[in-house]
């Protein structure tokens, strides 16, 4: 590769073995807490559905020689694949990890949900059910102290390392922050997702979002995202 070099070895993040180099995305659905307390048991079951369905497609999904799963935990989902020092693998490693996360992105859009996350590259451990180690750490800090709006941040050392691999699946943000690119089609499956009509649905279902009621935080959160939306979409006309 042109750029950065593939790391494979577990180095100091390792423990007795204990873990593999992984490239991680960690998502948490934005306003999740509300829903349960108000009560909204059908919404409710109706996100974890949509969500249940991403996470058991990966999972019963043969990816051949790329060692890629997901695991959801109440209202957040962990999605990682093994790093191999084959080129080759490397970089399909890393579109699965992109492409399956801006995948559940739009599907949960389509919901009138949003998604916030983060993705980073390390020391991880990840099975059927358990997800621990260093570079789940960084994605989940990610998420939760640099993310703020509905977006996917991709680790700053991903962009400096990897810099023309990663910017092809990010926009970068008034803020420097490289976030996760899903308004651009790369690949069939996306593309599928990104027709006109399917994006009509999208700014629809941002806008019901942004009529609902909420707090100044969450409605500014709301109109970052439908204002993101409308910059990189246009609604074809019916």
């Amino acid at each position: 590769m042109a750029e950065g070099k593939i790391m494979t070895q577990d180095g100091g993040d390792d423990v007795c073995g204990m873990y593999e180099r992984r490239v991680v995305a960690f998502v948490d659905i934005i306003g999740f807490k509300g829903l349960v307390s108000s009560g909204k048991k059908e919404k409710i079951l109706s996100i974890l559905d949509g969500v249940r369905r991403v996470v058991d497609g990966i999972n019963e999904k043969n990816f051949g020689d790329i060692d890629f799963r997901s695991v959801q935990f109440s209202d957040s989902i962990v999605t990682s694949a093994k790093i191999n020092s084959n080129p080759t693998l490397f970089l399909a490693a890393i579109g699965c990890v992109m492409n399956y996360t801006r995948q559940m992105a739009l599907c949960l859009l389509e919901e009138g949900v949003l998604l916030r996350g983060g993705i980073a590259l390390g020391a991880m451990f990840h099975d059927n059910r358990h997800v621990f180690g260093p570079a789940f750490l960084d994605a989940y800090k990610l998420e939760s102290e640099q993310a703020i709006y509905p977006r996917i941040l991709i680790d700053s050392c991903l962009i400096k390392d990897f810099g023309t691999l990663f910017r092809q699946y990010s926009i970068r943000g008034n803020d420097g922050l490289y976030f996760l690119d899903i308004y651009h089609p790369n690949g069939s499956k996306l593309k599928e997702m990104l027709s006109d009509e399917r994006i009509n649905t999208y700014l629809s279902a941002l806008e019901a979002i942004a009529l609902e009621k909420m707090d100044a935080k969450a409605l500014q959160r709301t109109q970052w995202a439908l204002g993101m939306a409308r910059s990189q979409w246009t609604r074809a006309e019916s």
